[in-house]
């Protein structure tokens, strides 16, 4: 007898199935305790152990004569300050992460001609070589300078070495304005290697092209399903769970048993 889903048999012909290690799942009819992976959002070798991803996350260093909060974290806001910006302002903010960054304005209003915001990649933490300027931006909206668009976004490029992203803002000797502020973010637990959670009414597949597989059609199945199986029947049909085409329309199936008798007389 085959193993189920979850389980496999230590030894070649042995009619006992164990269960795999925690947080870690099988495909049905698995002979080894390799065949064992970790669910999505855990990592760990095959056969386990299994244990809880660490979200990425991100490190803020900033400096110059704008407030200055160094973190880390997966999210987080940037502002030069609150109220009017001073004049003859210096300012930097470094997000760096070993995954992409995310930023994007929520407010932007600074003197059109003279206060800019620059953004930038960088390949170190320090940004002290190789810097890559993305944009220029200053005014404010309804001008014709060089002003966001708030849904515009900004990211870094960890792939091609440019793992910080970097905000710097500086203003003349006149005319302060609210300045700008803004969002950045990581995704979470990007890189855990193993299966990602399978969204509702999918399940995650092993065989052929892993990933996630969406329930046939008359079936549904919770978020996070890592079987065929999961996939149910859904009210007025019928079926064996996970089989493919076999939840059929009750009345459907009523009327053709209705046919057969008649026409068996």
């Amino acid at each position: 007898m085959n193993c189920y889903t979850g389980t496999f048999k230590a030894l070649a012909g042995s009619s006992i199935c164990l269960g795999c290690p925690a947080n870690s799942v099988s495909a049905p009819g698995s002979t080894s305790l390799t065949q064992c992976i970790c669910n999505g959002r855990y990592n760990g070798p095959d056969g386990g152990p299994c244990s809880l991803c660490v979200p990425d996350s991100a490190t803020i260093t900033c400096g110059g004569s704008c407030p200055c909060s160094p973190m880390t974290g997966t999210s987080g806001t940037i502002e030069e300050g609150p109220g009017v910006y001073e004049n003859r302002a210096n300012c930097w903010w470094r997000i760096t992460s070993s995954v992409v960054i995310t930023w994007r304005f929520t407010m932007f209003e600074t003197e059109k001609c003279c206060d800019r915001v620059f953004i930038e990649n960088c390949p170190t933490s320090t940004c002290d070589t190789s810097v890559v300027l993305l944009s220029t931006l200053r005014g404010n909206v309804g001008t014709f300078f060089a002003i966001p668009n708030f849904n515009s976004v900004w990211t870094s490029q960890p792939a091609s070495g440019n793992s910080t992203l970097q905000l710097r803002f500086t203003s003349d000797y006149s005319l302060g304005k609210e300045g700008f502020s803004g969002v950045w973010s990581v995704p979470i637990g990007e890189t855990c290697s193993s299966p990602t959670s399978c969204v509702a009414n999918s399940y995650y597949s092993f065989a052929g092209t892993v990933g996630c597989q969406t329930c046939t059609s008359n079936s549904a199945s919770p978020a996070g399903s890592m079987a065929i199986e999961a996939c149910v029947c859904t009210a007025g049909f019928f079926g064996v769970n996970g089989l493919l085409l076999q939840c059929i329309l009750i009345f459907s199936h009523v009327s053709v048993f209705s046919q057969f008798m008649l026409s068996s007389h």
